[in-house]
């Protein structure tokens, strides 16, 4: 007897389960050939005006590193595109390299050692040099121009030096502290060190002065024949007593300043 409810349990497994096994034995067997045949399938890749390459997000190919596929996408494009590519890629490559040697401004000798101004070492000992050399030879130059202008133009020069230390010291000794009860030995000895670091400054106006010496000399040179013409002293008497006079107000001001220092303290 066969129920009205439908066809028989038994016969309903005998149908079903010879065609689902037909069904995945087929998928089984295609599915891997389609799988790949779909990743042999060439990349799509976009090319802008500039001939740079781009995949489908929009991202450009600088490089093979960004984007291992893109010699096997321009090979199925076509020759002339992959010349493009490498013409890109090189570009690149170049710009990159001048961008890090830019960067890194290394020196020569290969000590790592990086400066914010671009310069090493060896550049600005050379140009330090160079400039001390061009301060000695002007210098120089100045000087013999003083000498050959006589003593009008030492005369000159030697008032300058004496305006300057004069002024340099007095400075330079009334800002200077000393210790309570210092012996009178003892602050000549402090007003040497203070005269030393005025030498020092005296080293970098000395072209200034002689550039003044060498405009003043003729001034200088008018004056010594007035006093002359008035005192009928000799040329060079005058010079002599220009040049004791400079030195004697000098060393007079000088103590008196350190005395007074000494007794103050």
């Amino acid at each position: 007897t066969v129920s009205r409810s439908g066809p028989p349990q038994s016969l309903l497994h005998e149908t079903v389960r010879p065609s689902a096994m037909v069904v995945a034995t087929y998928a089984f067997a295609v599915l891997p050939a389609v799988a790949a045949k779909t990743s042999q399938r060439p990349r799509v890749t976009r090319v802008d005006a500039s001939g740079v390459p781009h995949g489908k997000d929009g991202r450009v190919f600088s490089g093979r590193a960004s984007c291992p596929s893109a010699p096997k996408a321009v090979t199925a494009r076509g020759s002339g595109f992959a010349r493009t590519f490498g013409a890109t890629h090189r570009r690149d490559v170049r710009r990159f390299a001048d961008n890090e040697k830019n960067r890194n401004n290394t020196d020569e000798e290969g000590t790592g050692k990086v400066r914010l101004d671009g310069k090493d070492d060896a550049s600005n000992d050379e140009s330090q040099k160079n400039f001390f050399q061009s301060y000695a030879s002007k210098t120089k130059t100045a000087m013999e121009q003083i000498q050959s202008l006589g003593m009008a133009g030492v005369t000159c020069y030697g008032i300058l030096n004496t305006v300057y230390y004069t002024l340099a010291f007095s400075a330079a000794w009334t800002f200077r502290s000393v210790p309570a009860d210092l012996s009178t030995a003892e602050a000549f000895k402090l007003a040497g060190t203070t005269m030393a670091l005025v030498w020092t400054g005296s080293q970098v106006t000395k072209l200034a002065r002689l550039g003044l010496a060498v405009a003043g000399a003729p001034k200088i040179d008018s004056l010594i024949k007035q006093v002359c013409e008035k005192t009928g002293w000799r040329y060079e008497s005058v010079f002599v007593s220009v040049t004791f006079g400079c030195v004697a107000g000098s060393a007079a001001l000088f103590s008196v300043l350190i005395l007074a220092k000494a007794a103050l303290a």
